[in-house]
């Protein structure tokens, strides 16, 4: 009878275990759905890290940085803007290497938790894919002594999203000469300059300002005629030549 009992309690336990893993795989599938974010098996890219960084009093902010042929790009995701709109922009390669250089042999080597757990502070989420195959860790309010890399993994991340994406570039008119003085607006965030005596323009967008998925921009000159552009986030940053036309209308 006591035998029977035993395997019945381990019995029970493991299905109790089975049902419990089973609902928390369901819970993350339904989070990462209403972020409308995509399962790590379904991402084609081979070189991805995920962190998504859970504040306790704060929104919940996702950060995807992937590895393509020929650039680095970071998707940025914060659950305090309606309908959790997707930000992209191309990375700097440095940076984008620097990123990846740090989910190395030994990042796969540590463990996926410590066991560590609080009421308050943060607790940052890492899925990783590269060629040494796939890493999920998951940290509670990590430090730089008590995880060195993790910390500093998430706190490089977090550097990005604080800094700036460049637009530059230069007006011209028709014969290819500088067209200095030029009004040069843009919608959201609302920026207002002028070019210089050579044409050139230089624009240093903080990412966390960037709310659009696009910049609506009007060019204008007085005896040209008014130009829209519009430009994808996603290009930035990025390096224009605009020509402007003269003005059909008399002087």
């Amino acid at each position: 009878m006591r035998i029977i009992l035993v395997i019945y309690v381990l019995f029970s336990i493991r299905l109790y275990a089975q049902d419990n893993g089973s609902s928390q795989l369901q819970n993350e599938l339904d989070f990462l759905r209403s972020y409308n974010e995509m399962p790590f098996d379904s991402i084609i890219e081979d070189s991805v890290i995920r962190m998504i960084a859970a504040h306790a009093f704060n929104p919940t902010e996702i950060y995807r940085i992937q590895k393509g042929e020929s650039k680095f790009s970071i998707v940025i995701k914060n659950g305090s803007e309606s309908h959790f709109p997707e930000h992209a922009f191309n990375l700097n390669d440095k940076i984008g290497y620097e990123l990846f250089k740090l989910v190395n042999s030994e990042f796969y080597n540590l463990a996926p938790t410590n066991n560590r757990f609080g009421m308050d502070g943060y607790t940052w989420t890492f899925e990783v894919k590269t060629n040494l195959g796939y890493h999920k860790i998951q940290r509670w309010a990590p430090t730089e002594e008590s995880d060195p890399i993790i910390h500093a993994l998430g706190d490089l991340i977090q550097q990005i999203t604080y800094s700036t994406v460049e637009l530059t570039g230069t007006i011209i008119d028709q014969n290819n000469h500088p067209i200095k003085k030029a009004k040069f607006q843009i919608d959201n965030p609302l920026i207002l300059i002028k070019t210089n005596r050579h044409g050139e323009f230089k624009i240093n967008f903080p990412l966390r300002l960037l709310t659009m998925d696009q910049l609506n921009i009007e060019i204008t000159k007085k005896k040209y005629q008014t130009l829209n552009l519009t430009i994808p986030i996603s290009e930035l940053p990025t390096n224009l030549k605009v020509e402007l036309s003269p003005s059909s209308a008399p002087p």
